[in-house]
């Protein structure tokens, strides 16, 4: 089940991470915010439960990160709009953020 949650005046992206007990990451991957992450009064936020986002190192691969995380690997390419060969994720000086959905 997805979950929404309407930004209130006041409201940042750090305090509702922590009310819905959510990693910072997790809620800004999730909602696709980029730099400078702000977010508007009655803006609707994505808040998914079981999502995890996690930081790819170099040499992890889809299987075994679906492996540690004990899901399938069809799902984390479902979430990750993953286009063929997804075997290995391939890193060229940057950090990517992926979608776990448990």
């Amino acid at each position: 089940m997805q979950f929404f949650y309407t930004v209130r005046l006041g409201d940042n992206l750090y305090q509702i991470a922590k009310l819905r007990e959510l990693p910072l990451d997790t809620l800004i991957a999730a909602n696709n915010i980029g730099p400078p992450y702000t977010i508007d009064v009655g803006q609707q936020l994505s808040v998914p439960p079981g999502v995890d986002v996690i930081r790819v190192n170099l040499g992890d691969s889809v299987y075994k990160i679906a492996q540690l995380f004990g899901v399938l690997p069809a799902i984390i390419i479902e979430a990750n709009h993953f286009i063929k060969p997804y075997k290995s994720i391939h890193l060229i000086n940057r950090i990517f953020y992926l979608f776990i959905y448990c």
